[in-house]
């Protein structure tokens, strides 16, 4: 399983969409080079883990060249099943 980490600095890019399908209009989040990816067993919750260890772990991981973020009622209502789970830890 992977986990997610966006980093508090990086800067979202703002902007408004239509949506042709609903006619709704909706902000558009874009993080770029914001976020690395790391396995779930690559991280352990503090204390066990020291900042200098996390940060290791943070330079050695893949970063996310681009994270666009969908806002939860259209990814919920886009058909199908319509399940889905969010969550995003942030590092020091």
């Amino acid at each position: 399983m992977q986990s997610t980490f966006v980093d508090p600095k990086a800067k979202l890019l703002e902007t408004l969409v239509h949506d042709e399908k609903t006619g709704d209009e909706l902000v558009n989040l874009t993080l770029e080079n914001g976020a690395r990816s790391l396995a779930a067993g690559d991280v352990r919750p503090a204390p066990s883990m020291t900042v200098d260890e996390l940060e290791s772990v943070m330079k050695a991981s893949d970063t996310i060249p681009t994270l666009t973020f969908v806002p939860y009622y259209f990814r919920a209502n886009r058909g199908g099943r319509g399940q889905m789970r969010v969550g995003f830890r942030k590092w020091p």
